[in-house]
């Protein structure tokens, strides 16, 4: 995966993430992408318990109790973006990409669209 810097901060596959420290940025968008704290460690050069510590402080930052949570946060909050194209379809051989979709749109469904109907 090519995470690449932004004018605002960090963007790979779609998703783009602003407004936080650089190593956050790059944390939240492979969690966005369904990336578990492995491969993040693997493609970022670091520690297991590194990135774990980054997403407990983005947990905390952002409010979240799990990863559904937290990616639906940093929408919200604007930290993280998203173009409107099928980023999955670039994505779907990842084992997470779908499940994590899901949990995210589970999510958002439950905050947003169930208070409207």
């Amino acid at each position: 995966m090519n995470i690449q810097r932004t004018e605002q901060g960090y963007k790979a596959a779609h998703w783009e993430a602003t407004g936080l420290p650089p190593r956050a940025s790059q944390v939240l968008v492979l969690r966005a992408l369904g990336f578990t704290c492995a491969e993040t460690a693997e493609e970022l050069g670091c520690g297991t318990e590194t990135i774990k510590n980054r997403i407990k402080d983005l947990h905390y930052k952002l409010k979240a109790r799990n990863n559904a949570q937290l990616i639906n946060n940093a929408i919200v909050a604007g930290n993280l973006k998203i173009e409107r194209t099928k980023w999955l379809t670039d994505n779907h051989n990842h084992p997470n990409a779908y499940r994590l979709l899901w949990l995210f749109a589970k999510e958002i469904y439950e905050k947003h669209v169930s208070r409207i109907e």
